[in-house]
């Protein structure tokens, strides 16, 4: 892994914004179940890493999640924290 685990996971829920997102109401839904040991195993790191990482979005006003269904309010500055996906 070349990045460290809140870049990660923000790569990672670009990339499942692009396959799985839905647009509503200018934020992007994913349409996709994703837990948060899912979360944690696509990108390389623990569950406990990757929810920090996702509290970390969902402080910063970026993503909200719960119960495995995510919506993206801030596509962009997802994106540039992921290396500009």
């Amino acid at each position: 892994m070349c990045c460290d685990t809140r870049t990660r996971v923000a790569a990672r829920l670009c990339e499942l914004a692009g396959t799985h997102g839905r647009h509503v109401n200018g934020d992007v839904r994913l349409a996709v179940h994703i837990t948060r040991e899912d979360l944690g195993r696509t990108t390389g790191t623990s569950r406990e890493s990757a929810n920090r990482a996702r509290a970390y979005f969902e402080h910063k006003g970026w993503v909200r999640g719960s119960h495995g269904r995510y919506l993206i309010d801030d596509a962009n500055a997802l994106g540039k924290l992921a290396g500009g996906r």
